[in-house]
């Protein structure tokens, strides 16, 4: 499956030369809401290391596309900044020969039909998307919140949803009030009532954040990719479960590694560069994939047993093993006891390829717990 990796923003918001400007000025400070325009996904942030990348989720797909923008500023960013291990993340999947990139303005520019009819069917029913906008702009002001006006000062960001901090606007009235509920949902009548006032303000920004999606959705449908959205994005996702089955399908996907990794077995979760090299180099990782899956459905990887099941499964098939090799080694031992020099080292080596046959097929249902275990089978 090809993920796009979704920039925040699809459509440009910020002025460079007023950006390139602001830096001069302020060559202490960012506008992290600048920087993280038409980045992929990156994480949660961590005020120590920057963006630490889910690398369960990269794992769970073969091929990447990214903003030829964003590869060119990852690509080439020193290995110290707020971008974290992304630069190395990059090289691997460069090196693997899975990551392709896409000049998102010019892509995007070529289903602009597509995307002014996806707009004027979602802004029929504005009050649809309430709950979507809530939750975009709750994210959107925990993000602002922990990231700050200045990196060194920023905090862990892990893209929670919190209603507590849901933003709102100063009205008319000197009080504040969120766009995404009555503004949007009933102004009522009367021109005088702030929330009537407000109304074109909550749809401009209802606007705003359908455009972004829509056109990532439509972008993904011309790329032939799954979309794979920046956090925030959630809510509008959801509600657009017939046009985004793809980018639910592929977050389905990333939600059953994350849990996987996080609830069952945490203690194998790849978090380096060369972790995340080695299982996607190994054949085995296609058999973990199914297995994630499979126990996200099943509800198994929420169950505190499922992990102690696998262990005592594998510990089983271990003294199965055992058994195989004595039983092999004995027959060896007794075939050098015949008289026939010639039949003991030949009967001998066919034995000892029979007996790694054999444990190869036993093992073969728990290849996955070997590959993420690093091929010891322990825990």
């Amino acid at each position: 499956m090809h993920i796009l990796l979704s920039p925040l923003f699809f459509c440009q918001r910020f002025c460079k030369t007023c950006a390139r400007i602001f830096y001069r000025d302020h060559p202490d400070e960012w506008i992290w809401l600048h920087e993280l325009e038409g980045m992929p996904p990156l994480g949660y942030f961590d005020a120590s290391q920057g963006f630490i990348p889910d690398f369960s989720i990269l794992m769970m797909f073969d091929e990447f596309i990214i903003p030829a923008q964003a590869y060119e500023r990852i690509r080439n960013a020193p290995n110290d900044t707020w971008l974290g291990q992304w630069p190395a993340v990059i090289r691997l999947l460069e090196a693997e020969g899975t990551l392709s990139t896409v000049d998102v303005q010019e892509e995007v520019g070529r289903v602009a039909s597509i995307r002014g009819g996806m707009l004027r069917r979602d802004m029929r029913d504005p009050a649809k998307w309430a709950k979507a906008m809530t939750y975009f702009d709750t994210l959107m002001a925990t993000a602002d919140l922990a990231l700050g006006t200045k990196p060194p000062g920023a905090s862990t960001l892990q893209w929670k949803f919190d209603p507590d901090r849901t933003p709102g606007v100063k009205g008319p009235d000197g009080h504040r009030h969120i766009l995404s509920s009555i503004p949007l949902i009933d102004p009522g009548e009367d021109p005088e009532d702030p929330h009537y006032q407000l109304h074109e303000l909550a749809l401009d920004h209802l606007r705003s954040q359908l455009r972004e999606v829509n056109a990532g959705l439509a972008l993904a449908t011309l790329l032939q990719a799954a979309p794979m959205f920046w956090a925030p994005y959630g809510g509008y996702l959801e509600a657009k479960s017939s046009e985004a089955a793809a980018a639910r399908r592929a977050s389905e996907q990333a939600n059953a590694a994350g849990l996987f990794f996080r609830v069952a077995f945490p203690g194998y979760r790849p978090d380096t560069i060369r972790e995340l090299g080695r299982l996607r180099r190994d054949r085995r990782l296609r058999q973990l994939r199914e297995v994630i899956e499979s126990a996200s459905l099943t509800g198994e990887v929420m169950d505190p047993g499922y992990p102690q099941r696998v262990l005592e499964e594998v510990l089983n098939v271990e003294r199965k093993i055992g058994r195989v090799r004595q039983i092999a080694g004995w027959t060896s031992a007794a075939i050098g006891i015949i008289p026939l020099p010639y039949l003991g080292p030949a009967t001998t080596a066919a034995s000892e390829i029979v007996t790694l046959g054999v444990e190869k097929a036993i093992r073969r249902k728990w290849n996955w717990f070997y590959l993420i275990s690093d091929g010891t089978g322990h825990s």
